[in-house]
């Protein structure tokens, strides 16, 4: 598989499951929602605009999350966990000079590969800009 194709792959895959959050939300609202609240009319397009404003909302949070956490905005909570993993696991080994410290720790996070995740913050606004469109 290149490299290409690999990218493809996953802004279809974002959007796609997108689409499936709008497809939910919008069955949702037409069975359930229309059930319980008799007086409020939920037309095809307001069922569309509150499905892309979900699907929008849950985009750009998994992407911003990505982002921060691979540009070192969870490196100190991912240090104290792996920490606090390592004296559960091993409780009996005292302090040894071969562990980790911080600073290694981030200059090895910083040597690796990031994740890509602008695809989904790329999808993430199109698909509010789709929401506010329909909401006009």
């Amino acid at each position: 598989m290149t490299s290409f194709f690999k990218k493809i792959l996953s802004w279809i895959i974002a959007f796609v499951c997108a689409a499936l959050i709008v497809m939910i939300v919008s069955r949702y609202e037409k069975e359930v929602l229309s059930a319980y609240y008799t007086s409020i009319e939920f037309t095809l397009k307001r069922r569309l605009c509150d499905g892309s404003f979900v699907a929008s909302v849950v985009l750009l949070a998994i992407g911003g999350l990505i982002g921060i956490a691979e540009h070192g905005g969870l490196d100190a909570l991912k240090y104290a966990l792996w920490r606090l993993k390592e004296r559960v696991v091993h409780p009996r080994i005292e302090e040894r000079e071969d562990n980790e410290s911080y600073y290694d720790f981030v200059k090895a996070r910083e040597e690796r590969e990031k994740a890509p995740f602008v695809f989904l913050l790329v999808i993430g606004f199109v698909f509010l800009a789709f929401a506010v469109i329909l909401a006009l």
